[in-house]
């Protein structure tokens, strides 16, 4: 058998800019983990072809090769899914397709109509089943997966089908489910309440297997919640990770989500910068409690959400904050709470987007029980979409969404609230290796901020403070004023100022 696995594109979008991959000499952000592992379970004797059309093209001849075509898509890379579904449908070629986007309420909808297989759910629980049926030439049209598998069966991801040196960080995970169920999340939907954890052997086994590879940078665990169970985190992930970055002189960055309550847990934290941890994604949402409590995220209430963030970042971690806009008991004066928030915490760099009603997930249910789903095109979730009756005027809704881009990605917002971040962050000693490819990174940014740009004083300046704080600091500092650089230029390409109409 000949089988081609395809990861679809993603749309350039603000927190993934192609211009900021171009930027730091790379093709693509990450490689896809689940078509990776789904290689891993194919049989040995299958021939593979893998394509990534963020990096390479997929020609007919690609596809005419193949006896199957493999399709693994995010809900975010629907447009060039469905593209590619629909070349090799015309080439009639079997497909077989799974992942978040090939959920229960989309194939209701008949939107897949042309794939011959999908798989919905884990694939480690259902996989093999299809392929016994397809070896019998009895596969059916859709495997739902009964159960949340067992997370042991995971195997290690076939790395060899791709080139690393092509992506800026790789993604592992090693911890499935999250026990919080926030009405707009679908983590908890595809990967249930419960949190199961690889083994120990497994965890070593795969970071072994990134070591070989050659890579040498940024990892992101993209488990659903790091923290979602601090036993589990304090006796089991972190000090697996702790030993194995020890014994091997400390390849590896980190990076991750996680809840709140890390803020509680000062063992942990401490843990997490022993194990290479450089910044963690917090979904923090709101600064509204009405707007959390509407949305079942209690593990935020009655918490103070500034003084969390604080004591993160005093503990040697940076904070990326996930915020939305949108939420029905949202005020009128939401954005520029959101503004507050973002700046008085030094957050420097928010994930803010529109809320959306993604597929299977309580809100979406909701909404459609109260008629106020309205037509969308499920890619367009990147940016700026909405895809329900907001209670608040959409257009308000929209132009204050855009407001609060502009200000906080200004100079002006960026380098203020840099100035809070140095404030309140205490580097912890990193073994950050400076090579070739991120000194070249430094001196594009040295160039751009502190020659070409107008604000050129205030970068320097800042730089100055964060030299003083020491090495590690100054590395944060430029980390953060890169990534605040291409959100702010997608912003002034996309939002023009003279479209907002927002006062």
């Amino acid at each position: 058998m000949k089988a081609i696995l395809v990861c679809p594109k993603y749309p350039d979008a603000l927190w993934m800019s192609k211009n900021a991959i171009k930027f730091i000499g790379k093709k693509s952000w990450s490689p896809p983990l689940g078509l990776l592992i789904v290689a891993a379970m194919l049989p040995a004797n299958w021939e593979i072809r893998f394509f990534d059309l963020n990096i390479n093209p997929l020609t007919d001849s690609d596809i005419q090769w193949a006896d199957l075509v493999l399709v693994g898509a995010m809900i975010s890379q629907q447009a060039s899914a469905i593209k590619v579904i629909e070349r090799a449908y015309g080439l009639k070629k079997k497909i077989v397709a799974g992942g978040p986007l090939f959920c229960p309420e989309l194939i209701e909808q008949g939107m897949f109509n042309k794939v011959d297989h999908i798989i919905v759910g884990e694939a480690e629980g259902i996989f093999p089943k299809f392929l016994e049926d397809l070896s019998k030439n009895k596969a059916k049209c859709i495997y739902y997966s009964e159960r949340f598998p067992d997370i042991q069966l995971v195997p290690t991801p076939m790395w060899s089908l791709v080139n690393l040196d092509d992506y800026a960080m790789v993604n592992l995970q090693f911890v499935r489910g999250c026990p919080y169920k926030c009405e707009f999340c679908y983590g908890h939907v595809i990967n249930g309440n419960v949190q199961r954890a690889k083994t120990k052997d497994q965890i070593i086994k795969e970071l072994n297997a990134i070591y070989e590879s050659g890579w040498r940078s940024t990892i992101f665990l993209c488990d659903d919640n790091l923290t979602g169970n601090l036993a589990i985190a304090k006796n089991h992930l972190l000090p697996t990770i702790k030993e194995w970055m020890q014994k091997n002189n400390y390849p590896f960055s980190f990076a991750g989500a996680a809840c709140v309550n890390l803020s509680k847990a000062p063992d942990v934290m401490k843990m997490m910068v022993e194990a290479g941890f450089e910044s963690v994604t917090l979904g923090i949402e709101s600064p509204n409690q009405a707007s959390l409590l509407e949305v079942q995220k209690r593990q935020n209430i009655n918490l103070d959400l500034l003084e969390a963030v604080r004591i993160i970042q005093q503990n040697g971690i940076e904070v990326i904050a996930g915020m939305i806009l949108g939420f029905d008991n949202d005020p009128m004066n939401i954005f520029q709470m959101h503004i507050n928030f973002i700046q008085k915490s030094g957050i420097t760099n928010a994930i803010i987007s529109l809320l959306y009603a993604f597929p299977d997930t309580a809100l979406f249910n909701r909404l459609k029980t109260e008629n106020r789903l309205i037509p969308y095109e499920i890619g367009d979730c990147v940016y700026g979409a909405i895809n329900f009756r907001p209670v608040m005027p959409i257009e308000i809704l929209t132009a204050g969404y855009e407001h609060v881009l502009h200000t906080l990605y200004s100079h002006e917002g960026f380098y203020k609230r840099m100035e809070n971040f140095l404030t309140n962050y205490t580097a912890a000693p990193r073994r950050f290796r400076i090579n070739f490819s991120n000194f070249v990174i430094v001196v594009r940014a040295m160039y751009f901020l502190g020659i070409r740009d107008p604000w050129r004083g205030r970068f320097w300046g800042l730089l100055l403070s964060a030299i003083l704080k020491g090495r590690d600091v100054a590395i944060a500092y430029m980390r953060q004023v890169i990534t605040w650089y291409f959100s702010n230029e997608w912003i002034s390409r996309n939002m023009p100022l003279a479209q907002l109409g927002f006062n």
